[in-house]
């Protein structure tokens, strides 16, 4: 997080990835977890909001040509869920596409991708391989600075 937000300036074009997990584990242990019983708690804990902290930053600092761009991971809802964090995290653009294998997520050869911007555009790319499918959002981005 710190070296992420050491980065930032006046001309930063951030494009975060979708967060691996929303959650974590309170307590960390130092060895392995011995059986004490047939039960274990686990209690998690929300992972901070990176890309939130750098909107903050570039804002607070007046880096008026900056711009943060996100990628999200969803396995239902798509639309609904991408737009609501574009809304909430004041993006330029949401890149969306989902992490279950009927829609050509993760695991897959190829993929599908969902474009929704703050203006109402939505564009949607693929199905097609994921190298083509990157190619296309970096060119996309490059397109919209």
């Amino acid at each position: 997080k710190d070296s992420i937000l050491s980065e930032l300036d006046e001309s930063t074009l951030l494009v975060m990835a979708a967060a691996p997990a929303d959650f974590r584990p309170e307590k960390k242990e130092k060895n392995k977890i011995k059986k004490k019983s047939d039960r274990l708690k686990l209690i998690l804990i929300q992972n901070p909001d990176i890309l939130l902290e750098c909107k903050k930053k570039i804002e607070s600092k007046k880096f008026n040509k900056s711009r943060t761009d996100r990628i999200a991971a969803e396995t239902k809802n798509l639309k609904q869920n991408a737009i609501i964090k574009l809304k909430k995290k004041g993006l330029n653009f949401i890149i969306g596409n989902y992490v279950d294998s009927t829609k050509k997520g993760f695991g897959e050869k190829n993929t599908s991708v969902e474009i929704f911007s703050s203006n109402g555009l939505e564009i949607k790319y693929g199905p097609n391989n994921k190298e083509q499918i990157a190619k296309k959002i970096c060119k996309f981005l490059l397109k919209n600075l």
